[in-house]
């Protein structure tokens, strides 16, 4: 009677062992992917700010470009035949200072593509959990293979009763009836 307790308390520590490894395995994995998905919102937070600091800053700079010109261009309508002429060279810079902008806008369009393309969507984000959630399944489902032999063969060597076998099958995460 002693020793089968004995045996009882074997089996049971074995299998209590068993399931905080596996509860430690699950927690760490949640941990990392929690890690793993701030750290990816942090970096995408970040984009985003940088992104939108640097378009303020250039239309920032353009608006104070655009009502400087706004303000010559009404002094000159005001002045003399000479001044006209003045006028046309000036519309001339300006027209190659709106060409020189347009080309770096040019640029920052295409950084602004490149930086899209390289951003994560939620939809990859939920793909990713989704596989992350199919693997854990697919561990556990291993696990549980583990211990459904291990109990077969505890069984079949008489360590442990049909009862005692039935109760740890009908227990979580995957219970089985026999």
């Amino acid at each position: 009677m002693e020793n089968n307790n004995s045996q009882e308390n074997r089996i049971l520590e074995a299998v209590g062992a068993l399931s905080k490894k596996t509860d430690e395995s699950i927690a760490n994995l949640s941990k990392k992917t929690d890690e793993s998905i701030a750290n990816l919102s942090k970096k995408t937070d970040e984009s985003i700010a940088n992104l939108s600091k640097k378009t303020d800053e250039s239309i920032l700079k353009l608006a104070e470009k655009t009502d400087v010109l706004a303000d010559k261009v009404d002094a000159l309508t005001e002045k003399t035949d000479e001044i006209l002429e003045a006028v046309g060279h000036f519309s001339n810079k300006t027209e190659e200072r709106f060409n020189a902008l347009e080309g770096r806008f040019d640029k920052l369009d295409g950084r602004v593509t490149k930086i899209e393309a390289n951003m994560v969507t939620k939809d990859y984000l939920d793909e990713k959990l989704t596989d992350l959630k199919g693997d854990l399944t697919v561990l556990m489902r291993k696990e549980d293979k583990k211990l459904v032999a291990l109990i077969s063969v505890l069984e079949t060597r008489k360590v442990i009763s049909a009862e005692d076998a039935n109760m740890i099958m009908a227990l979580e995460p995957f219970p089985q009836g026999r």
